[in-house]
């Protein structure tokens, strides 16, 4: 299945914001952030389909709405690098500003998750499940 043109069609929609007051969307992230973001949501998220695509997309605009890129990346930074062994990664790990970072990435992710992959899935012509 190509899911690429999909991916570009996604990415060219989230360009529109809003006037007035300061918006942080996915068109203020680097390309290369979102597409990482969507890539690995949608390998969490049973691989490369229509629905995933749509539902991971949701996730990170969800994200994108209440951080900046910058808010992003250290938020970002401190929930991978929890994993990382070693006296460096105790940064990552054990700091007061870490756990707070990764708190707040983790109740924004959560409400993505649940905003983006409710019980109701959208019907998306394409996906394998839907024929």
């Amino acid at each position: 299945m190509k899911i690429w043109p999909l991916i570009a069609a996604s990415f060219a929609a989230t360009t529109l914001t809003a006037h007035g007051a300061e918006t942080h969307t996915p068109a203020s992230y680097p390309t290369h952030e979102v597409v990482r973001y969507v890539m690995e949501c949608m390998a969490d998220h049973g691989g490369q389909s229509w629905g995933s695509l749509y539902n991971c997309s949701c996730k990170i605009d969800t994200i994108a709405a209440e951080l900046s890129h910058d808010e992003f990346v250290a938020e970002d930074t401190a929930e991978r690098g929890k994993h990382l062994a070693g006296e460096r990664g105790g940064v990552l790990r054990e700091t007061e500003l870490a756990e707070d970072l990764r708190s707040r990435y983790d109740r924004l992710d959560d409400q993505a998750e649940k905003r983006c992959f409710s019980d109701v899935q959208p019907h998306v012509k394409g996906d394998a499940d839907s024929r």
